[in-house]
């Protein structure tokens, strides 16, 4: 297969002729990370379920290992809300990608969580990944969604 017949990503969209769309998934994809920050804020669970396939994945800094499954991943974070106050002093989605079916997003966050029975704030600085799959309905939800410490 010649270069001129691959797709590489470039500037958030895969470039190609089966890409027609992809501005406007990439654009989607922001959307939906808007009203998830929306639903987080507002602690809209409900809201946040329909964001995450049923067997979505979870791999994060504050949560065992893998947590599997969109109700198992959701009580991980009523649990931690139950436990902490969240502050977050810096959220940024750095970029947003989409090719056929398939979309990810990663970004950063940065915060405190003050232990709600008292004690010190835990500070944290994360990095994340999100991959999102489209329904056959055409909307976007999360597949996996992955977080790390950057210290």
């Amino acid at each position: 297969v010649s270069t001129s017949d691959k797709a590489a990503f470039q500037g958030g969209v895969i470039s190609g002729s089966e890409s027609a769309d992809a501005e406007a998934d990439v654009a989607a994809i922001r959307s939906l990370l808007d009203d998830w920050d929306i639903a987080e804020d507002a602690r809209d669970f409900e809201k946040l379920a329909a964001f995450l396939t049923e067997d979505a994945v979870s791999i994060s800094h504050g949560t065992p290992a893998l947590v599997l499954g969109r109700e198992d991943i959701l009580d991980a974070y009523k649990q931690e809300l139950e436990q902490y106050k969240i502050d977050v002093a810096e959220q940024a989605v750095q970029d947003v990608r989409a090719s056929g079916d398939l979309g990810m997003a990663w970004g950063v966050e940065a915060g405190s969580a003050s232990p709600k029975d008292g004690g010190d704030p835990i500070e944290y600085d994360i990095k994340w990944l999100a991959i999102f799959a489209r329904q056959d309905n055409g909307s976007w939800v999360c597949i996996c969604d992955i977080s790390n410490r950057n210290k």
